[in-house]
């Protein structure tokens, strides 16, 4: 039925594709959102960046799912707004700045500060891996935070100690290890750890 509507293009079409996408139907809301999404009229790509803009609605994610995936301009302030935007969840921050990038557009120094807040302040692992993958694929470039990174190698007290790994060699260009969460025993990866804090100390300051 979306997709019939949407193939008409006419005004009133459009206007049924809207009124869906604001429904409770999540399954026709979510429908209607990729419809617009694809269309090639200004005023439906407006709509969907005017969803993923929107704090509550139920077809937030949908909304940036279909600026990255479609490369959709005109976006840039809202998705702005949605990465220094608190509190959101680490799922639409992140989203929000890999449409960011996918769009040609930079973080800003404003951009990595929200999401290195959020890494610092997150506990849950799977989305700080996120926040971890947001920051990296952005370019983040603070070498300042080595040393709090180095400090949360320790599988102990972080159970996300990984994303530190990765934020590590992406700001230090070092391929130290572990190579990845289940690389080796405890021993073995308390001696890569070691590893980074024997690189930091001989570093120039």
């Amino acid at each position: 039925m979306i997709s019939a509507l949407g193939s008409l293009g006419s005004p009133d079409a459009w206007a049924a594709i809207a009124a869906v996408a604001d429904g409770k139907n999540k399954s026709l809301a979510m429908s209607a959102v990729q419809a617009m999404g694809g269309s090639k009229d200004p005023a439906q790509i407006a709509h969907v960046i005017e969803i993923a803009g929107k704090t509550g609605h139920a077809q937030r994610d949908t909304a940036l799912n279909q600026i990255r995936y479609r490369k959709l301009a005109g976006a840039g302030s809202t998705l702005r707004a949605v990465i220094r935007e608190a509190p959101v969840s680490a799922d639409l921050r992140t989203t929000a700045a890999s449409a960011l990038v996918a769009t040609n557009e930079r973080l800003e120094a404003e951009d990595f500060t929200a999401l290195w807040t959020a890494y610092e302040r997150e506990r849950d692992r799977n989305a700080r891996r996120l926040l971890a993958d947001a920051l990296i694929e952005g370019g983040f470039a603070d070498k300042a935070r080595i040393p709090m990174l180095i400090g949360g190698l320790d599988e102990d007290k972080n159970r996300s100690w990984f994303g530190n790994v990765r934020l590590l060699r992406h700001l230090t260009g070092q391929k130290l290890g572990p190579e990845n969460e289940g690389s080796g025993d405890k021993k073995t990866r308390k001696a890569e750890f070691e590893k980074w804090r024997e690189w930091w100390a001989g570093q120039p300051r």
